[in-house]
């Protein structure tokens, strides 16, 4: 599997968000990487197929995913950073209802699916409660959930272990890996020990700009260690007085 982005350029009125990005990603996990405003999410959303470029294009196997338009969405699971629940269902309801929107699956393996994913993010005693009295950790599960429900080929997500305490934090970081092999996954986040337990690849944006795309052995021959690599790209991000082990 191959998702190739050629040339894209992204503008909002004035702002460029993202200038000419060229990137070719395969099975594996990418730490997408940057501050505040260097279009990591602009980039995921169009990924996601959720935005438009302003110019350039996104292939998936050979063909531009705007011309594949639902049919390629069905292949993506995606994380926003802020995700909108349908307070009035339950998350069983809720994850029944993305996964048939998603998956051409019959319902009755859609519910399968619903109820083991549930039980694999430590949900199934919620299962039936409405999502609008869930707590911040458990809209986070329900959103992981919802990302993978339909056994998608591809991956987005944006600050995903946000809200989940060590040991969700640790089992979610084992479930990515397991999928790894069979899946593209990007995974956008400030947390630098994230990427160095996750990521296989590492692409670094800046003011809109690719400026690191390699793999994550190719990248540390750069650097000692993370925090250094951070350092080195983005050390007039940190505030002034904060050392490098600052950084989270």
């Amino acid at each position: 599997m191959k998702l190739k982005i050629v040339g894209i350029t992204k503008k909002y009125h004035n702002l460029t968000a993202l200038d000419h990005i060229d990137l070719e990603l395969h099975n594996g996990i990418y730490g997408l990487i940057g501050p505040n405003g260097a279009g990591k999410s602009t980039l995921m959303r169009l990924l996601a197929g959720e935005l438009r470029p302003t110019s350039g294009n996104i292939f998936w196997n050979g063909k531009d995913i705007f011309k594949l338009d639902e049919k390629y969405k069905r292949y993506i699971g995606y994380l926003p950073q802020t995700f909108g629940f349908y307070k009035e269902f339950t998350g069983y309801e809720m994850l029944c209802y993305i996964g048939l929107l998603k998956s051409k699956d019959n319902i009755k393996k859609i519910r399968a699916q619903a109820k083991q994913l549930l039980n694999m993010l430590e949900l199934s005693d919620k299962a039936d409660a409405m999502t609008g009295k869930y707590s911040g950790g458990m809209k986070q599960r329900l959103g992981i959930a919802q990302a993978l429900i339909g056994n998608p080929r591809i991956l987005i997500m944006d600050e995903p272990t946000a809200g989940l305490d060590p040991m969700q934090r640790i089992y979610f970081k084992n479930l990515l890996k397991k999928y790894s092999s069979q899946k593209i996954i990007i995974v956008s986040t400030h947390i630098m020990s994230d990427v160095q337990e996750l990521a296989d690849h590492l692409i670094f944006l800046k003011k809109g700009r690719v400026v690191l795309d390699k793999s994550r052995d190719a990248a540390l021959e750069e650097s000692a260690d993370y925090e250094n690599l951070y350092m080195r790209y983005y050390a007039e991000n940190i505030p002034s007085g904060e050392t490098k082990h600052g950084i989270k």
